[in-house]
């Protein structure tokens, strides 16, 4: 009979370790600064994405005002691409067209503008400085070609964070599309420059 209460009296006690023991599995697995035995074939997987359609919101902000506009973004390869604005980012709604050799900015009640690149195109019509070119890359998940630096990767071999070009690129969240798991949430950063695109919709060719 005692030994009965004696157990009684401590079962609380042991499911308390038990819970205790049993939070420990929960903590999420923080990111890592070495490559996962994975990556190397999922970075070679996202490079394969050379098309897309993607729709979403994107923020700028600076050290004295901060914009949005919605945005919808069609890639066709390396250098066909059309990249659309919709809102108040100093652009109404404005169109930049990529082709080999030429980058176009078309809006409402303008002649179009030439360039070579659309960087210059953006910056020029909002003065927002933004990387289109390595975006290619790094809208997918994978650093741009050429160097970079300070890595970190997750459980799952999806760069958390890195760093190229002087700015900081850090995905918050990843969904699944069509067999890939790709970005929807990416922050930018280059003091006192930062730029958010947040993706609603993602869809690649069949």
């Amino acid at each position: 009979m005692k030994q009965g209460r004696f157990i009684f009296k401590m079962f609380p006690l042991l499911l308390w370790g038990i819970l205790l023991t049993g939070c420990t599995f929960l903590h999420p697995t923080p990111p890592t600064s070495t490559p996962v035995a994975s990556w190397e074939e999922r970075e070679a997987k996202l490079r394969s994405i050379t098309a897309w359609s993607l729709s979403g919101t994107m923020g700028f902000h600076n050290a004295t005002e901060a914009k949005s506009a919605n945005i919808q973004w069609q890639q066709a390869g390396l250098q066909r691409f059309s990249l659309q604005f919709f809102g108040p980012l100093g652009m109404g709604n404005t169109r930049i067209v990529g082709y080999p050799q030429d980058v176009m900015l078309i809006a409402p009640g303008k002649p179009p503008l030439h360039a070579q690149n659309g960087e210059a195109l953006l910056k020029a019509q909002t003065g927002w400085d933004l990387p289109l070119e390595a975006l290619y890359d790094w809208v997918k998940g994978v650093p741009a070609p050429g160097p970079m630096s300070h890595p970190q990767w997750d459980a799952s071999s999806r760069l958390q964070q890195f760093e190229q070009q002087g700015w900081r690129i850090s995905y918050k969240s990843y969904i699944p599309v069509q067999g890939f798991d790709l970005p929807n949430r990416i922050t930018l950063s280059r003091p006192p420059l930062g730029a958010t695109l947040l993706i609603r919709r993602w869809q690649l060719p069949n």
